[in-house]
């Protein structure tokens, strides 16, 4: 009986042990997550604000902000979970705190701006250092525009946290 419940622990253990594995492990698919979440993420707070109504407006600060609809962003709490999905430290921190979209009443409100995104959503990446707890990304992404010959080059600093792996600066 003792060996039966020793072999059952060592198998659990072993089974929590390898599933931290798999999250420290910087992978194709936690790499592509975290971009995406970068370009959507700046996308919102520099070129394109998410859907919203514009028939709720709210005054903050003399500038007028309208209720983000964007179900997945619609709740601050839900904007700021998405925020540290992606990023850590002080990029997360500088997220949160444009005044681009911002909390009132518990809800995400944007200022409705932007000015137009240009960036694809396809762009390949090269990892060009990583260790066990950071990593260094180049991505380079094209214009949407197929008359424009232009590409940016973004380097990203990633950390692994107690939560997996994070943008720390770009």
């Amino acid at each position: 009986m003792k060996k039966a419940v020793k072999i059952i622990i060592a198998a659990a253990l072993a089974a929590l042990l390898s599933g931290c594995g798999a999250k420290r492990e910087l992978t194709d698919e936690i790499i592509f997550g975290l971009i995406d979440s970068d370009l959507q993420i700046t996308k919102f707070l520099y070129y394109e604000p998410p859907a919203c109504d514009y028939s709720d407006p709210e005054e903050l600060d003399g500038t007028t902000y309208y209720r983000v609809t964007d179900e997945k962003f619609d709740d601050w709490s839900e904007w700021e979970d998405y925020v540290f999905s992606a990023y850590c430290g002080e990029l997360a921190e500088a997220a949160l705190s444009t005044d681009t979209l911002v909390c009132i009443d518990g809800k995400t409100y944007s200022d409705g701006g932007g000015r137009g995104y240009d960036l694809s959503d396809n762009y390949v990446y090269e990892i060009t250092s990583q260790d066990a707890e950071t990593a260094a990304i180049l991505m380079y992404n094209s214009s949407a525009d197929p008359d424009e010959d232009y590409s940016t080059k973004t380097a990203y600093s990633l950390r692994l946290t107690g939560d997996g792996w994070r943008i720390e600066s770009k």
